[in-house]
This record gives C-alpha cells, sequence and structure tokens, in this order.
C-alpha cells in the first residue's frame, strides 16, 4: 500500500526515521573525526579531491569539479558530525608539513 502523504502520522514516522538514520551517520562521522588517524585520512582525502586547485581546462574542468563537489560535501558533512573538526585537521596537517620537512632538513 502506498503511503498517504496527506496522513499527518504516516509523515512523521517518515521524518522520524530519516532524522535517526541522518543522527546516525553524523555520530559514524564524529566518532571517526575523534581519532588523530580519522582527521588525518579525511585530510589525505580532501587533499586528493584537490578542493582548492584552479586552472583546468576541456575535460579535467569537469572531472575536478566533480572531485571539488565530492570534497565541499566532505566538508559540510564533518562541519554537521564535529564543527571544530576542520581547525583541528588543518593544525594537525600544518603540524605534520612541518615535522617532515624538519626530518628532510636534518
Amino acid at each position: 500500500m502506498a503511503d498517504d502523504v496527506g496522513d499527518e502520522k504516516q509523515v512523521k514516522e517518515k521524518k522520524t526515521r530519516h532524522q535517526l538514520i541522518r543522527e546516525q551517520q553524523l555520530a559514524e562521522l564524529y566518532a571517526i573525526m575523534q581519532t588523530p588517524g580519522g582527521r588525518a585520512f579525511i585530510w589525505r582525502l580532501l587533499a586528493e579531491l584537490k578542493i582548492s586547485t584552479f586552472g583546468f581546462s576541456g575535460e579535467e574542468l569537469v572531472k575536478a569539479e566533480g572531485a571539488r563537489r565530492v570534497g565541499a560535501w566532505v566538508i559540510e558533512e564533518v562541519d554537521a558530525a564535529a564543527p571544530k573538526a576542520y581547525s583541528v585537521m588543518r593544525d594537525e596537517a600544518t603540524s605534520r608539513e612541518v615535522n617532515e620537512k624538519g626530518k628532510n632538513n636534518g
């Protein structure tokens, strides 16, 4: 039997199911963002998606735009799940870069 969009109870139940699913998704991402390894992985993913790279043309432009859209979505999800995590990831990435440069120069 099809859902009756006029049935307020069915609409509320669907909304509640959707909200529960969304809360679970955010909780899962929050758990990932609480670990240094999870944050490092998400940072590498964003770097791979090249969301800050411009100057593509032709077919490269289409691929880059698709990657940027995925990257923007990842950032939105991270912000929704753990609002302070992006700045923590950025600081940790900067620290890793400084450490790597120090190792390579030393």
